[in-house]
């Protein structure tokens, strides 16, 4: 059966728990790590069913929601010539193109147990990989790259990239291993090597890149789960794998609010992606993409995380930013919106990485249009100011296209969402045009 959830004036409406005979699955949705000891592994075996008795939970008290409209104070940058994070990624100078590939890496279907087909299916938003016993492990036989191997998992079943204090989450895992081996024959047998090791995960997607070459299997054990309504449980739905022997370029990392949680969920009814629509245009590619977005809040609150968001993401080369609306429905002041975008913005490129600025979307109901325009223009100014790439112009779009936003007047309908993934590709087009 299909239910809406309780929303409040800056969630997205189209929130829908979706639920089976066996699981339970948040379908529809808008949307600091460190390394632990070695976890042994002690075998593993797949959930059958989870528990469907739950209360749905009304989510309140957002950040960037309440009646208040001071943004959260900022904290200055460093005043030191080198940025700290500067050791934490492989790009030492922003790169403007060309992107170098990312291409997708297959897997041997042969060789693959037929219970976990679906999580490299290249279908998101369905759980594919689920259990709450530990640790649960899944091996994947991998065709052999040069180099460097980027895995990105994907668990659709939180709205939020990270959650915000005291709102539920669901499936996430909290701790695991991945482990490499070149002579494995079946996924269990052969010498395996760890090579990344996480405990205190909180995020809904997670990148690592790893040391891959003369590999040919790569095994993930999951030891744990943020605890939520499901119970101790997660729930994987893709887990992408990009050749990155030529680097990790080709990456994006969408930052943002509701809009942006909704709009880079990858759901089958929200395709063509943004990646999809890189790889139409050219096959041989296929960036590598994290939905970032946070429902409710503001630039002061992406003040509050860039720096954490940019170390749990070292290798993610594209910061493609979109705050604005609920700093225009709260009414935050122009200069502090500029100070809170250039705040980001100066982070960003110290972490020798790219951002680029979206425009806010119009908007039938919610923040005045006025106050949009204003903020607008300031997100003109950073762009020039800072030699930006100009991101995406979603005023013009919806404002020429209202019929795109959903009932609340606010968030992108279906195809809206399939828009913004259009517009976006059409923006970064730039890095994907220039001659070698």
């Amino acid at each position: 059966m299909l239910r809406e959830r309780p929303i409040g004036p800056c969630r997205k409406q189209r929130d829908k728990y979706i639920i089976s005979s066996a699981t339970l699955y948040l379908g529809r949705h808008y949307p600091a790590v460190a390394e632990g000891q070695t976890i042994l592994e002690r075998g593993t075996r797949i959930c059958r069913l989870f528990a469907l008795s739950l209360v749905f939970l009304l989510l309140t008290g957002l950040v960037g929601c309440s009646s208040d409209p001071t943004p959260t104070p900022i904290a200055p940058l460093p005043t030191g010539s080198t940025s700290p994070l500067a050791a934490l990624t492989p790009f030492s100078l922003a790169r403007f193109g060309p992107l170098r590939y990312n291409a997708l890496v297959k897997t041997r279907s042969t060789d693959l147990a037929a219970q976990f087909s679906a999580v490299v299916d290249g279908t998101y938003c369905t759980p594919a990989w689920h259990d709450s016993v530990f640790p649960s492990r899944l091996s994947l036989p991998v065709d052999p790259v040069n180099g460097n191997l980027l895995l990105e998992w994907n668990s659709s079943g939180t709205s939020d990239y990270i959650a915000l204090p005291n709102a539920p989450t669901y499936g996430i895992p909290a701790s695991y291993t991945i482990a490499t081996s070149a002579d494995s024959t079946d996924g269990s047998d052969g010498t395996w090597h760890d090579v990344i090791n996480v405990t205190g995960n909180t995020a809904r997607t997670r990148e690592h890149l790893i040391p891959f070459a003369g590999s040919r299997w790569v095994r993930m054990t999951i030891t744990g789960a943020v605890p939520g309504p499901l119970g101790n449980s997660f729930s994987i739905d893709e887990i992408d794998l990009h050749d990155a022997s030529a680097g990790t370029d080709d990456s994006v990392f969408f930052l943002g609010d509701s809009i942006t949680a909704a709009a880079f969920t990858r759901c089958p009814g929200d395709q063509p992606s943004f990646a999809d629509l890189v790889h139409e245009a050219t096959p041989t590619r296929f960036p590598a993409m994290i939905d970032g977005g946070t429902g409710g809040v503001n630039s002061g609150y992406g003040v509050s995380v860039i720096q954490d968001w940019l170390t749990l993401n070292p290798d993610f080369h594209i910061w493609a930013i979109s705050y604005g609306t609920n700093d225009a429905w709260q009414k935050v002041a122009p200069t502090i919106f500029e100070q809170q975008l250039q705040t980001i913005v100066e982070r960003i490129q110290a972490a020798g990485r790219i951002p680029v600025l979206a425009r806010i979307p119009y908007a039938l109901k919610g923040p005045a249009d006025a106050d949009i325009q204003a903020l607008n223009d300031v997100i003109d100014r950073l762009t020039t100011r800072y030699g930006l790439i100009p991101g995406p112009d979603l005023y013009a779009w919806f404002s020429g296209h209202p019929d795109e936003l959903s009932s609340d007047g606010v968030h992108p309908s279906d195809a809206g969402t399939r828009s913004i993934n259009r517009l976006w590709y059409e923006a970064l087009s730039p890095l994907y045009s220039f001659s070698p």
